[in-house]
């Protein structure tokens, strides 16, 4: 219980942060190796509320989301009346939306969106997030969209994360490109979806994966349409499956924005804290059934490790790499209270001085280009 209380106040401070007010913009990309154009209506954190607008000040990171099979992007207005609003900018393709639509070139489209936009925010000067970009983007989707992230995110290491919401198998097939996938992954599920049953579909996804950090969240009563708003396609289709949700959709929408919000926040704000929140979350929240593999430990890309001691501390704290790297450091006490943050170019050990903390349990976090580790440490 007072995991999930200690939660709860860290979900109104998520509220209390929204800060931005929501630009929005239609654009149409072209990807000329498939001479195809990709319509995509874009929310961002705007300098005023409206269409076209500059970006509000600051340096934002990018969700490119994939819509489900004869969905319109306006159903996922729930993430649009949000994310954008605590600074993420949020890619809403429209390619096929058709009754037949072609998976693989769906998972393409998310994919070059991923690269143009990227390219387009660092290099082009006249688009609208150009000096705003904080270099962090994910791939993500719902039912069918989710399915085409995973094929998005095969083999792609030009991604920070990926995350999805009632993932439906694909042609070609998600679960074979899950194997392939090396970055964070975020898997929810509905435990009564008749549409896309999660052991013949999501399970299947997850269980594929070979990524060292992986998170498998079910929402207890939640179903396959109530992840985004009412959708007259997905929820004629729904109605005629078994099992039906036993929450309402304004009851899931309130759970996976509580636990999404704290992994967005950690993957791409690199805010470390919001790792163990999260876990503390699923530990004790009665909504969810959770299973997820991700090491406290930090080891980067080419073996080389992070030490940190000594534990209990009580007034220097050594941080030690094996390698120089660029890092950043955090120091959260256990509410998420951010107390200390820094970065640090082209060292391999550091000393912080922890002596002004009260005796009691801290979350450290050491963020680098290839590697991360969120740890606990004790002062006496």
């Amino acid at each position: 219980m007072k995991g999930f209380v200690a939660t709860v106040l860290v979900l109104i401070v998520f509220q209390l942060n929204a800060q931005y007010a929501i630009g929005h913009r239609t654009i149409t990309f072209n990807d000329p190796s498939r001479s195809r154009n990709i319509e995509c209506e874009i929310y961002y954190p705007g300098a005023t509320a409206g269409d076209d607008v500059a970006c509000a000040s600051g340096s934002f990171p990018v969700i490119i989301f994939g819509h489900g099979f004869s969905m319109g992007v306006d159903a996922y207005d729930n993430f649009a009346d949000l994310l954008p609003t605590l600074g993420y900018v949020l890619v809403l393709p429209t390619t096929e939306g058709g009754l037949g639509p072609d998976h693989g070139d769906f998972g393409l489209d998310l994919r070059f969106l991923n690269e143009e936009i990227k390219s387009e925010a660092t290099t082009n000067a006249s688009f609208f997030l150009y000096g705003h970009f904080n270099g962090n983007t994910a791939l993500a989707g719902h039912s069918m969209g989710g399915g085409s992230s995973f094929l998005a995110a095969e083999n792609n290491s030009n991604i920070t994360c990926l995350f999805n919401f009632a993932a439906a198998e694909t042609t070609p097939s998600a679960v074979s490109a899950a194997a392939n996938i090396s970055v964070p992954v975020l898997v929810f599920e509905g435990e009564k979806d008749g549409v896309a049953p999660p052991a013949s579909h999501q399970d299947l996804m997850y269980n594929a994966l070979t990524t060292n950090c992986k998170y498998k969240i079910i929402i207890l009563g939640g179903g396959h349409c109530y992840f985004a708003n009412y959708n007259l396609a997905c929820a004629t289709g729904e109605l005629f499956t078994t099992p039906q949700p036993t929450i309402s959709r304004e009851e899931q929408h309130d759970c996976q924005f509580d636990m999404l919000l704290y992994f967005l926040d950690w993957q791409l704000f690199g805010n470390a804290s919001s790792k163990m929140i999260l876990e503390d979350s699923l530990q004790n929240s009665p909504r969810v059934l959770a299973t997820y593999s991700c090491p406290l430990t930090g080891i980067d890309k080419d073996g080389s490790q992070i030490y940190i001691y000594p534990n209990p501390a009580s007034e220097e704290l050594h941080v030690e790499l094996t390698e120089m790297a660029d890092f950043s450091i955090q120091i959260s006490d256990m509410q998420g209270k951010v107390l200390f943050a820094d970065q640090y170019k082209a060292k391999n050990a550091l000393v912080l001085d922890v002596s002004e903390y009260a005796s009691g349990m801290y979350i450290l976090g050491v963020h680098g280009d290839d590697f991360q580790l969120i740890h606990t440490f004790v002062l006496e």
